[in-house]
Order: C-alpha cells, then structure tokens, then sequence
C-alpha cells in the first residue's frame, strides 16, 4: 500500500519519536487519512494517522521468496 512518503505493510519494524520501537499490525484508510495500527513494545497497541505520526521505518518486512527449483 503506498502512504505518500512511505509504504507501511503490515510487519515493518517502526520508530515513533514518544513511543519508540513496534510492529505494524495494520494499515487502513479513514476518509483522506491513513491510520497505521502498531504494537509497541512498552505501551501496547496505538492507532497513529500517518499524516501526523513521524512514523520512521525501521526494518521492512520480507516477504518470503520460494526457492527456486533446481532441474
């Protein structure tokens, strides 16, 4: 999902200058906002709107890639 200046997926490590370090449990639209849902490790879950977070990525997360099979 792109969200302007980042793209938040679910599972993105995540810095917030107050809260610290979390996890991205959601993303969602909410009218011309987006609300990104994450679980922070001191203070539980907060719903953060993008625009107003300062949300830093701090480690995306990878998608599982299938090896590719040998012939």
């Amino acid at each position: 999902m792109v969200l302007g200046k980042y793209d938040f997926s679910i599972g993105d490590r995540v810095k917030h200058p107050k809260f610290g370090e979390g996890d991205v449990i959601d993303v969602y639209p909410l009218k011309d906002e987006t609300v990104v849902v994450v679980s922070f490790e001191k203070l539980g879950q907060k719903k953060i709107l993008l625009k107003y977070g300062k949300l830093e990525l701090v480690k995306k997360e990878e998608e599982e890639v299938e090896p590719d099979e040998e012939t």
